[in-house]
């Protein structure tokens, strides 16, 4: 079960008034909702939440959409900033900390497939060509992201 009490409604953050560094969530969270909105099986976006994130770096939401359908969940929590924008769902997925290391996961499995020289088409979408030097430049990403944000 998700913890709300760890998030941010974005909705709720002050626009006009910006002493709290809320600017960059603001950026992100249009980001998050432009990618999901291009996604056919998203309506639109009911609500974002902030659950956590760097400025220039990452953000990690929680977005509430419009599924198209019964079958497409409505709760998806996003992962943008200088990465790969990627959607994860929400099954087992319960804070924002979480999230992030299941987004490592994932394109770390993108990136050891494209290492190996395997097919990425049934891995999460990265949107970069599958290169050695794409694969690379997301390896270290993911080391910082793992060894800054996730280091116990």
């Amino acid at each position: 079960m998700i913890d709300y009490a760890d998030l941010v409604d974005v909705g709720q953050l002050r626009r006009d008034h910006d002493d709290n560094g809320h600017a960059f969530i603001f950026e992100y969270a249009a980001e998050a909702k432009d990618f999901l909105c291009k996604k056919r099986w998203c309506k639109g976006i009911v609500n974002v939440f902030y659950g956590d994130g760097c400025e220039g770096i990452i953000a990690i939401f929680l977005v509430e959409i419009v599924p198209e359908s019964a079958d497409v969940d409505k709760l998806l929590w996003v992962v943008v900033g200088d990465v790969p924008p990627a959607y994860l769902v929400t099954d087992v997925i319960e804070r924002p900390l979480e999230a992030l290391k299941v987004y490592i996961e994932e394109m770390r499995a993108w990136v050891d497939a494209v290492k190996a020289g395997k097919a990425v088409e049934n891995i999460i979408p990265v949107n970069a060509p599958p290169t050695k030097e794409y694969a690379d430049m997301l390896a270290v990403r993911l080391d910082f992201l793992r060894d800054n944000f996730l280091a116990e």
